[in-house]
């Protein structure tokens, strides 16, 4: 639920972009996607205009 603490009993779902920062003890049934992160930015930003750049490195569609 967005706004609710994150519940320490609960299994949620995640993704990454690279495993550098995410140790192999963290999470279960970990898998390579054919998906390509920069790839799927561009096109998700493509369909979804206007962009505004709020902060240095960051976005917001709005």
């Amino acid at each position: 639920m967005q706004g609710q603490p994150l519940d320490p009993a609960r299994t949620y779902s995640a993704a990454f972009i690279t495993a550098q920062g995410v140790p192999a003890k963290l999470g279960q049934q970990r898998r390579k996607t054919s998906h390509h992160a920069v790839a799927a930015m561009r096109a998700y930003l493509e369909q979804h205009r206007p962009l505004a750049v709020a902060h240095y490195h960051t976005f917001v569609v709005v």
